[in-house]
């Protein structure tokens, strides 16, 4: 029988040895790791489901709201995968601790389920104190709820989930955002990779915009702080395989190996992982999901001392593009 991450304490401890910075001569500090937790303390993960592609936003209140899929039930009659939304019950004050979360609620699509019926890609952005949300299934197109607030204590309705306006790229690959709210998408494992207004029909879906095309392979890629790595755009990016890496739209980087380590040392497997940019660059976080094997049911996690530019710096000098 496989360990299962549901059932590791509300506060672990994971051996991540991880250096300062690249030619940093201090001693290795251990990472700590820890999962969501509700007002009462008890994990927002249960162990009978799978609870994957976590994303963590930031409000203009400081309050957070969490979002990610679900094979969980719920009182309406959830089945198949489900996005599910939760938000803090305190802002978060930029340290790397997370508040508690309030109980996760369903979205609705004219006060139905979604109920897809294969695992989900998700991606989502806040403005103000409101949040969007993409999903999208193994087969159909891209679909996003519009702006809706996730404070709420029934099931987070939106009148229609729309698909991209884009036709070409609705039925690629959900990759994920840029810094300036650009979508990702991919054609296949090699690529191509495009990058596009989800709500303009024109130019439509360009293509190749990614001579890197490695990470059309990809579960999801995020952003990490430009003025943090030195360069002008950088990702972190979790692998079909399970690894993170580090890569631009050109340079396919190194494999953020520690973590790697980590997981194996852990019986943890990385089912997706994503970059938390907060309101200031000390409380951005790497927030990932982690089962004890492929295709086990996933857990949710945040690293908690270390920034996602604190990885990427450990393995790429400041200011260069990554190599392998």
């Amino acid at each position: 029988m496989h360990k299962s991450t549901k059932q590791l304490p509300n506060l672990i401890l994971l051996a991540f040895f991880l250096g300062a910075c690249v030619n940093d001569s201090e001693s290795p500090a251990s990472l700590p790791s820890t999962n969501f937790k509700l007002a009462d303390g008890s994990p927002i993960s249960e162990a009978a489901y799978d609870d994957y592609n976590p994303i963590l936003l930031q409000l203009s209140n400081g309050y957070l709201a969490l979002v990610y899929a679900s094979t969980r039930t719920c009182a309406g009659g959830c089945s198949g995968h489900n996005i599910f939304i939760a938000s803090s019950t305190a802002a978060y004050a930029n340290d790397g601790k997370l508040p508690a979360f309030n109980a996760p609620q369903p979205v609705t699509s004219n006060s139905s389920l979604l109920n897809y019926g294969s695992r989900l890609r998700l991606a989502a952005f806040s403005s103000g104190t409101n949040i969007n949300v993409f999903a999208k299934a193994t087969s159909g197109s891209i679909q996003y709820t519009g702006m809706v607030s996730p404070v709420s204590a029934v099931p987070v309705n939106t009148s229609f989930m729309s698909s991209v306006i884009t036709s070409v790229c609705q039925s690629e690959a959900l990759l994920g955002f840029d810094a300036a709210g650009l979508m990702f998408t991919s054609a296949g494992a090699s690529g191509p990779i495009s990058r596009f207004d989800y709500n303009n029909s024109f130019p439509g879906c360009p293509t190749n915009t990614f001579a890197n095309t490695s990470i059309g392979a990809a579960i999801n890629i995020s952003y990490v702080r430009a003025a943090d790595i030195g360069i002008s755009e950088g990702f972190l990016v979790a692998e079909s395989t399970g690894r993170l890496s580090a890569h631009t739209a050109t340079s396919s980087g190194p494999v953020i190996q520690a973590f790697s380590d980590a997981m194996t040392r852990n019986s943890l497997y990385m089912t997706s992982a994503t970059v938390f940019n907060a309101s200031t660059a000390t409380g951005d976080l790497l927030v990932f999901s982690a089962a004890p094997s492929a295709g086990a049911n996933s857990d949710m996690y945040i690293i908690a001392n270390k920034t996602p530019s604190a990885l990427w710096l450990k393995y790429t000098p400041y200011g260069t593009q990554p190599h392998p």
